[in-house]
């Protein structure tokens, strides 16, 4: 145990001394290296230890003073600098396995404003002109790496390429034509970032203005909105501003190049001028705006073949000098059918056809209008164009008593907001109204109705009747089905008509039917009326239709069983026998049960498949598997009638093996099973396999995959941030590993347990020390005392002495007894030499013995729990 004290302490000391130990420094350097930087750019730090992999330390970094968390990489990056980052930066190495740290050189770092491109524009042949570009001053170094890039017309477009213009060497282009020009430095994209540019230059142009009309039309109408352009030849882009003269008002500048007008009559001009003031155009010629009357969409309709109609849409001129062709140009038409306040119809909504016309598919209400521009401006809607009759519809094929239905009058292909409607009950008549449907609680009789459009100018004839008659209320109706292990519950709502279930919905109920309706989620819902049950339990289902819900009577229920399956022992050693029991609640007779290993795939699934000799079931609810040799998952499920009904299968249950399987590993680190919890797990799976994946059940029995908690390498899984309890194991696709049984532990709880645990060894042995000292001092005085009296006794002894001496020997054996048993425990607790078993002492050493070896062991155990968990 000394010893043991002795190895921690000096552990100690030695971290100390290392900790304190010389190291060597570190170097830091950056890329790239140029000075000064500039506002936006990338810089990346890099710390270089010197010594041994990058992998083998952490490391930090400082700015004036602070410094960053310890990170694994040896590299850190500023993705955008600004002014602030100036300053000295340093970094320090700490490595992994020991306690040395390394610091660097400290690395002066300038950050600048982000500078903008100068162009200079030289004449040095009479007519032809040279742009040239730079960065910074000639005196100092901050153009190092500059590469630069030339712009024409618009500065944000994509730069000049060669050819493009003339381009010169040393930042410099003769321009092939005149316009406007501008240009900008840009440096750095290594390794995929991006071009870290400069601000663009002032812009060099020559150029004048024009004005424009946007779209080429011939005549122009009252409150159209049109756009006017102001073109720079040969320039243009965000760089100009532009001043206006309208017949109304005059417009300081702007950096808006057209202007859109509610087509105000007169004279409109433009110049354009240069954002810094440099230049400036001419006033453009004046561009003359001359409007008419908003005019009216013409509709008509031919029917140029039997059977089908053809509806053309224009819009006219009021220029009788003007041909309408001619007046129509840049018009698109827009039909609507049913509603002219509807969305306009598309191509496939009806056939469309060129030139404002189309052939209709059906009967309906047609209007059409005309539209140019952007934004649109539209002409008057045309007159309507109808041809349709008025149909009742109910919104079921068959009526339950009691139900409240929908009757609907439809106008064919037709209706909308430009129709009123009139209704004739068995009870009443209504006047024209905007409604087209009615409800009613499902009174017998005919109902019929007919539509008018809203303006008078057209209305239909009455429909035929539709007779409402209704059939009792129905019941649902509940199927069972059973397959390939499944369970199926379908739910329908029968009667005379095969179509008579239309706008069912269901509604289902576990173990009590006056409860909540099941959601999804609760189980697995399928289409068609129909649920997968994920667990069992007593079910009910009913339909619903219609607002509000008109229910049918709730369907007779259905109990879906599933089995539970226990193992005993759940933890086993190689060869040990685990039974398997089955039970299916209620209870009742008839059930053969079936067994299953549980084989895992690689997603969180597992197939199942039945244990060998297991094809038709057993009788017993139990099942023994012999020589167990590894972990491995189980499920039963019973089965019974002809043909089979089976259960649900049960949820699956391990059996786990903490023995090593050869095809099948399991491996810890740290090599431990007791951890704190915010240490990182390393599990690492090895065998014949390719594919891996590490489980984990926790305390409540809930599975998960490393996905879950941790990142999964290859074949190992890391966990993110901090261990937890439960048993962890491998799986491939056919195959699991030894189960390990982890516990985890509160750092602080486990420190205080420890020193508990130290000072109570500590004491225990001072304890067990003290009793030695005092038994070896109580047996030499013993030995001492009975050798004196032996002298004494020879010395003075008589024939009738001896007589009283051998008679109080034999009165004192219990004496006699008592000092061999002291010897015997001396001899035990030292270990050296043998006792001879006395005749009546026996009992009294096997006692004593057992006591102090009860306390020595312990003493041991304590002793062994303090260094493993250390």
């Amino acid at each position: 145990m000394g010893r043991a004290l002795f190895g921690v302490l000096g552990l100690f000391l030695l971290n100390i001394l290392l900790y304190c130990g010389h190291a060597q420094d570190a170097l830091l350097h950056i890329e790239p290296n140029w000075s000064p930087l500039f506002n936006g750019e990338k810089v990346t730090f890099i710390c270089d230890s010197q010594e041994g992999n990058i992998a083998d330390w952490v490391y930090s970094f400082n700015l004036n003073d602070h410094w960053t968390n310890y990170r694994p990489e040896n590299t850190y990056t500023l993705s955008s600098l600004t002014t602030g980052d100036s300053g000295e930066y340093q970094c320090a190495a700490s490595q992994k396995s020991s306690n040395v740290t390394r610091r660097s050189n400290k690395v002066s770092l300038s950050v600048s404003e982000k500078p903008k491109a100068q162009l200079r524009k030289d004449s040095p042949v009479a007519g032809r002109v040279t742009l040239t570009c730079s960065v910074g001053s000639s005196s100092s170094p901050s153009s190092s790496g500059w590469k630069y890039f030339w712009y024409k017309h618009n500065k944000y477009s994509e730069p000049l390429k060669p050819g493009d213009d003339v381009l010169l060497q040393s930042g410099s282009i003769s321009p092939s034509g005149g316009g406007v020009y501008w240009c900008r430095g840009g440096r750095g994209g290594g390794r995929g970032d991006p071009v870290y540019y400069t601000e663009y230059s002032h812009p060099v142009v020559t150029n004048r203005a024009v004005v424009t009309l946007q779209h080429d039309w011939p005549e122009i109408y009252s409150g159209e909105t049109i756009t006017l352009t102001c073109g720079i030849e040969e320039g243009g882009g965000s760089e100009w501003e532009y001043e206006w003269r309208t017949p109304d008002y005059y417009t300081p500048p702007n950096p808006r190049g057209s202007m859109m007008t509610s087509s105000v009559r007169g004279d409109y001009s433009c110049k354009g001028r240069l954002k810094d003031g440099a230049s400036t155009t001419e006033w453009s010629d004046a561009f003359t705006v001359k409007t008419s009357a908003k005019p009216k969409a013409q509709l008509r309709k031919y029917s140029p073949v039997a059977g089908s109609v053809t509806l053309t849409c224009s819009v006219g001129s009021s220029s009788s000098s003007r041909s309408s062709s001619s007046s129509s140009s840049g018009w698109k038409y827009f039909w609507y059918k049913d509603d002219k306040t509807s969305e306009p119809l598309k191509t496939g909504d009806d056939v469309l056809l060129q030139s404002g016309s189309f052939s209709h598919s059906g009967g309906g209400v047609y209007w059409c209008r005309g539209g140019r521009g952007d934004p649109v401006y539209y002409t008057e809607y045309s007159r309507p164009v109808v041809t349709n009759r008025a149909d009742v519809k109910p919104n079921w094929p068959e009526i339950y008593s009691g139900e409240t239905i929908t009757l609907t009058c439809g106008i064919e292909e037709g209706g909308g907001s430009e129709w009123e409607y009139e209704w004739r009950t068995p009870d009443y008549y209504t006047p024209p109204h905007p409604r087209g449907s009615m409800m009613t609680s499902s009174v017998r009789g005919d109902y019929s109705c007919k539509g008018r459009l809203k303006d008078g100018a057209s209305t239909t004839e009455w429909s035929d009747a539709f007779t409402v008659k209704t059939s009792a209320k129905p019941k649902a109706q509940l199927r069972k089905y059973s397959v390939g292990g499944h369970v199926t519950l379908t739910c329908s709502v029968e009667s005379s008509s095969s179509s008579s279930s239309s706008g069912w919905k269901y509604f289902w109920y576990k173990d009590d039917k006056t409860s909540e309706p099941l959601k999804t989620g609760d189980d697995v819902l399928l289409q068609s009326g129909s649920i997968s049950p994920s667990g069992g339990g007593v079910y009910w289902c009913r339909g619903g239709r219609g607002a509000p819900v008109y229910y049918t009577e709730y369907s007779h229920p259905v109990d879906v069983p599933q089995p539970v399956l226990t193992v005993s022992p759940s933890w086993t050693s190689p060869g040990d026998s685990v039974t398997l029991t089955c039970s299916v609640e209620p209870p009742s007779a008839g059930w053969r049960f079936f067994w299953y290993q549980a084989v895992p795939e690689l997603s969180l699934n597992y197939t199942y498949e039945l244990l060998v000799g297991n094809t038709t079931g057993t009788e017993q609810d139990s099942y023994i598997l012999h020589g167990q040799t590894h972990t491995a998952g189980y499920v039963c499920r019973a089965g019974r009638g002809d043909p089979v009904f089976y259960t649900l299968y049960s949820d699956v249950k391990f059996v786990w093996s903490g023995g090593v399987n050869p095809a099948a590993s399991l491996t810890v680190s740290p090599h431990r099973l007791q951890h704190f919890s915010t240490e990182s797990l390393s599990l690492s799976c090895e065998g014949n396999s390719t594919e891996w994946k590490v489980m984990k059940a926790d305390e409540s029995g809930f599975m998960s995959s490393c996905s879950y908690w941790g990142q999964m390498t290859g074949s190992t899984c890391n966990t993110d941030t901090r261990a937890s309890s439960g048993v962890y194991w491998c799986e491939s696709a056919t195959q699991s590993s030894n189960a390990a049984n982890i516990t985890t532990h509160n750092p602080e709880e486990a420190a205080s347990s420890s020193v508990f645990l130290l000072l109570l060894v500590v004491g225990l042995v001072s304890g067990v020390l003290l009793i030695i000292l005092l038994l070896l001092i109580l047996c030499c005085y013993r030995k001492s005392k009975a050798s004196s009296l032996s002298r004494s006794q020879r010395t003075n002894q008589s024939p009738a002495t001896d007589h009283m001496i051998n008679q109080g020997e034999t009165q004192d054996g219990h004496y006699a007894a008592l000092l061999h048993g002291d010897s015997c425990l001396y001899e035990t607790i030292r270990g050296s030499g043998q006792c001879e078993p006395g005749t009546n002492d026996e009992p009294e050493e096997s006692d004593y013995q057992n006591v102090m070896m009860e306390t020595a062991a312990g003493t041991s155990s304590t002793t062994d729990h303090v260094v493993q968990y250390e």
